[in-house]
């Protein structure tokens, strides 16, 4: 984009030598100026155009303008992701990039993991309200979280478990979500600016329940790799317009680093939010606990490889502490260790050692793939992790994927072993499990589908902070569970996507997840090539139902299950790009339904969120 100038200019001072005023009095010096003036009139011929006297503006915005496209177009070495290192079966990952996560109408990574199968928010009805993911009811102990490689630590009243429902994605460049039975982990990964040309992003969004976002970003790289990315995110909600916010988040992230290379690179940075939420009372009951508090997290790491990206050796070593100030709890954990990986395209294998202040002292972990032929992939997870109280976790988890003739697909996984699921609770011991799934997947241009079957063992799972009323969960026997994950693509413009989900065990339900889950949704996203030949402009259509049966939450303090209706909801979300420049609207429980994703907490009717984002590079 060419900014025009404003043509303003520096305005002088006027100020100079003194001279005597009995040297030039004050009628000559008319004299001469008249005299002057009036030779130069005769000079110019009578019908001529008196020469512009206005100061030339020797900006040329033009060249300016396309110095700046050049760079943009240059590509600076950034540092490699860690922990995705390959090869790997298909089907295991979901990758959820920038240009996906900016299409998915979420505002936070607890609402963009809806789209994952096996999966059931313990959702507070809004925004600003908990976002609790229970995988294949494992409650929090079915997901794990990292951030830039190093493990992202439940703090602050839930010191077990993460509400990801706090993290916005703007501060976000991409999402990696692995699925093993019983196991979700989640890998969050921050923005790295790769142009030479500086890069900025604003994006302003409001809604129901005067709801109100603010983002900002500004990233620069220099010629010699030095850098910076500073952003901030701003939510704020009023209760019933009052001017008490009903809740209120200011995120920021500010990263310095030094990239000269592919082969080496230094990074420094700070991540902080600091969420206020007043919770959710009635006269009979509390059905949300308010939370106040701020949380930092700061990361330094170098990196040295042989190979450019993931490729050859690498060598990563990395400090980090996360602190927590807020609800009567201070807390600060201390990390640091080392990931070494070797990357082949057809093998792999990576090994990390960290140590931390408390609850952990002792992480460590591995890593292999390899795909001895073109059509076959397996690979290996091991981890050993210390607890204070002479407590420990362990585990081995292998996987295997076939390609089979007409687009089908064979995968198997196998996770095994025993974890404590609370280290910072002494109380909390550690759980085996043999846990396992199979997947038969066709996939074609017009037509994808995989079916899963697992079985996973008994576990007793913990409830998430917060829920007043949820006293504890039934420990479950073991669970087997059916997945059917489909993609149907008549034309390229229209696609019916989803998942359905059950457990299909002769026992209850696991608490805490309804039975016959499923999430379907139909999206229109085009183009327009035909009236738009330069793909400027974008167009994304999608109307997107959810529904469960009847299930139990858990267990009140009297030991009585808390059953629970099943529900149906209904979300659409419009979104249109022109080149950099995206507007979008969400709108949820289209129907207006009063059911519930947890009892009490009632989903906003017709809830509406808009507004738009613009990147800029230059």
């Amino acid at each position: 984009m060419n900014n025009g100038g404003t043509g303003n200019g520096e305005r002088g001072t006027g100020r100079g030598t003194s001279v005597p005023r009995s040297l030039f009095p004050v009628p000559l010096l008319l004299l001469l100026v008249l005299l002057a003036a009036r030779s130069l009139a005769a000079q110019i011929p009578p019908d001529s155009i008196r020469p512009d006297t206005l100061v030339t503006d020797t900006t040329d915005k033009t060249s300016r303008y396309l110095q700046v496209q050049k760079r943009a177009d240059q590509i600076m070495s950034t540092l490699p992701l860690l922990g995705v290192e390959g090869p790997r079966p298909p089907d295991y990952r979901v990758i959820f990039d920038r240009d996906s996560i900016d299409w998915s109408g979420s505002e936070t990574l607890g609402d963009l993991l809806r789209w994952t199968p096996d999966i059931y928010i313990w959702r507070g009805g809004w925004v600003g309200r908990p976002l609790l993911p229970n995988y294949m009811g494992r409650g929090e102990a079915g997901v794990e979280y990292y951030l830039d490689g190093l493990p992202f630590m439940a703090l602050g009243p839930d010191s077990v478990a993460t509400d990801p429902g706090l993290i916005g994605l703007s501060l976000l460049d991409e999402v990696v979500v692995e699925r093993w039975p019983g196991l979700l982990r989640i890998r969050m990964f921050t923005r790295q600016h790769d142009r030479r040309a500086p890069a900025s992003r604003i994006g302003i969004s409001t809604g129901d329940r005067r709801f109100a976002r603010y983002i900002g970003a500004l990233a620069q790289r220099f010629g010699h790799g030095w850098g910076y990315d500073l952003s901030a995110d701003i939510v704020n909600i009023n209760l019933n317009g009052s001017s008490n916010s009903e809740f209120n988040e200011a995120t920021y992230r500010a990263q310095f680093g030094y990239v000269p290379n592919d082969h080496f690179g230094l990074s420094a940075e700070v991540l902080g939010y600091d969420p206020s939420f007043r919770g959710i009372t009635t006269t009979a009951d509390t059905l949300l606990s308010p939370l106040k508090g701020k949380r930092q997290e700061t990361l330094l790491r170098g990196s040295w490889g042989t190979g450019p990206g993931r490729e050859g050796f690498h060598v990563d070593g990395l400090f980090g502490t996360s602190h927590w100030d807020g609800n009567g709890v201070n807390q600060t954990v201390r990390q640091g260790g080392l990931m070494l990986n070797y990357r082949r395209p057809r093998y792999q294998f990576g090994v990390s050692g960290f140590n931390r202040s408390q609850s952990t002292p002792w992480d460590f972990r591995g890593t292999a793939g390899w795909q001895p032929v073109r059509l076959l992939t397996l690979s290996a997870d091991l981890g050993y992790l210390t607890h204070d109280g002479s407590r420990n976790s362990h585990w081995l988890g292998a996987q295997a994927g076939l390609q089979l003739p007409a687009g089908f697909s064979v995968v198997g996984q196998l996770r095994q072993g025993q974890v404590v699921t609370a280290p910072n609770q002494p109380a909390d011991t550690a759980q085996t499990f043999t846990d396992w799934q199979g997947t038969l997947a066709f996939d074609s241009r017009a037509l994808s589908v995989a079916a899963d079957y697992g079985k996973l063992s008994p576990f007793a799972a913990r409830p998430f902070e917060g829920i007043p009323g949820v006293d504890s969960l039934r420990p479950t026997g073991n669970v087997e569970w059916a997945t059917i994950r489909y993609r149907v693509e008549p034309v390229s413009w229209l696609v019916l996507s989803g998942w359905y989900t059950n457990p299909v065990s002769g026992g209850p339900t696991p608490d805490g997840t309804p039975p016959g889950h499923s999430l379907t949704a139909i999206t229109f996203r085009s183009r327009f090539w035909r009236q738009f030949k330069s793909g400027t402009f974008e167009l994304k259509a999608q109307l997107a139902v959810e529904r469960w049966g009847t299930w139990t939450l858990g267990l009140d303090p009297s030991g009585t299950p808390i059953q629970q209706p099943g529900a149906t909801f209904l979300r659409s979300l419009v979104e249109f790009r022109i080149q950099r420049f995206m507007v979008f609207w969400d709108r949820q429980n289209l129907t207006g339904t009063a059911g519930t994703y947890l009892p009490g907490l009632t989903v906003q009717p017709y809830g509406n969120i808009f507004g738009f984002r613009w990147d800029f590079l230059n």
